[in-house]
C-alpha cells in the first residue's frame, strides 16, 4: 500500500495548492470591491 500513500500525498499537495490559489484569488477579487 505504498502506492496508496503516494497517491494520497499527491492528492493532499494538489488540494493544498488549489486551496491556496482560491484564497489568493478571493483576496485579489475582494480588494478592489472593498475600496
Amino acid at each position: 500500500s505504498a502506492v496508496v500513500e503516494k497517491n494520497l500525498d499527491r492528492f493532499t499537495v494538489v488540494c493544498g495548492l488549489v486551496w491556496a490559489v482560491c484564497i489568493v484569488a478571493l483576496g485579489l477579487l475582494l480588494k478592489p470591491a472593498s475600496g
